[in-house]
């Protein structure tokens, strides 16, 4: 899959989830909230330098976080709340998500995590 393909499946999933979560938490049926388009916008330019692509885990699974905490939180809140609501909204569209998360990490990934628990093991 080409690195923008994959950049662009990302953001249609989590603009869709954004957008269940906006409607169902903020009461915006049309258009996302400032706050969520916000969100979109900042996990885009996220996406857009993601250091695994073409590789890139589903972000729950990747070694490095690189959102900050506050944003972070808020796109696990806003997944939480959307993802059982995507098997109505788009079932296909959540099984893929489903998928990705159980597609096992490219050997770069799997490469940076074990560095991060050898790390951890020396510290503690």
């Amino acid at each position: 899959m080409l690195k923008t393909d994959l950049i662009e499946k990302e953001v249609q999933i989590l603009e869709k989830m954004l957008r269940i979560h906006c409607r169902g938490k903020h009461g915006n049926p049309r258009e996302l909230c400032p706050e969520c388009a916000q969100l979109l916008e900042y996990a885009i330019n996220r996406l857009k330098a993601c250091t695994f692509l073409p590789d890139k885990p589903v972000c729950g699974k990747c070694p490095i976080h690189c959102y900050r905490e506050p944003q972070r939180s808020r796109v696990r809140q806003a997944m939480k709340f959307a993802g059982p609501r995507m098997l109505f909204a788009d079932p296909r569209a959540a099984i893929e998500h489903l998928a990705g998360r159980m597609r096992r990490p490219s050997a770069k990934v799997r490469a940076v995590a074990l560095r991060q628990r050898e790390r951890l093991k020396i510290d503690a």
